[in-house]
């Protein structure tokens, strides 16, 4: 419990006390590696996470660190409530955090018993050394910015497939941002990318 309470008071993220169909994002700068401690009080099962959240570096887009069933532990109650407080070690960069939340089983309204602290449903990231918080900043996140957007298929309805053409007249580095509905190694809602002369597909979600 006393650890609980140490990290709302000096985390600087703080996704707690989320209701249904949440999703919340933040950015942070970390000037140098540092040492965070993340706690993170969820919905899991062994095959599925449901409440659940995750760190990317946003240069990358890789994940440092993400809300599962195998890295946690029960947090009382129902047994898919499930915790995790444990260090994390991050090089200095620039990231964002996540957290998102199914339609029941939340602070709004538990559909099983909830975990021992239910004020605590979510996200929290602290300084392992509060001595060091001059070295982190943070700052609101956005996913795909629209100053370099050039191609964008959003609020797609039921049964529709879509499709653009794009050129590049030369290589060029860019970023995908997906967002669809799989299952068990199939997709159902996806995208994907072909050269449009031979066909070859180039990606695929």
């Amino acid at each position: 419990e006393a650890l609980a309470k140490v990290r709302l008071d000096e985390a600087f993220v703080n996704m707690t006390s989320l209701w249904d169909d949440d999703y919340k994002q933040q950015g942070f700068t970390l000037d140098q590696p540092l040492e965070l401690v993340i706690t993170a009080a969820g919905e899991a099962r062994y095959d599925e996470e449901y409440d659940y959240g995750w760190i990317i570096d946003t240069h990358t887009r890789k994940k440092g660190w993400k809300f599962d069933y195998r890295d946690s532990q029960p947090a009382g109650g129902a047994e898919k409530n499930r915790l995790v407080c444990a260090p994390i070690k991050l090089p200095a960069g620039n990231y964002a955090a996540f957290w998102v939340t199914d339609d029941s089983h939340s602070s709004g309204h538990w559909n099983s018993p909830p975990p021992y602290d239910p004020e605590f449903w979510g996200l929290t990231i602290a300084l392992k050394d509060a001595a060091q918080k001059q070295h982190v900043r943070t700052f609101p996140y956005e996913e795909g910015p629209a100053k370099n957007l050039f191609l964008q298929m959003t609020r797609v309805r039921d049964d529709e497939f879509l499709s653009k053409g794009f050129a590049l007249k030369k290589p060029a580095d860019v970023r995908i941002y997906a967002l669809g509905e799989g299952r068990e190694g199939e997709m159902f809602d996806y995208a994907w990318i072909v050269d449009s002369k031979s066909r070859t597909k180039i990606w695929e979600m």
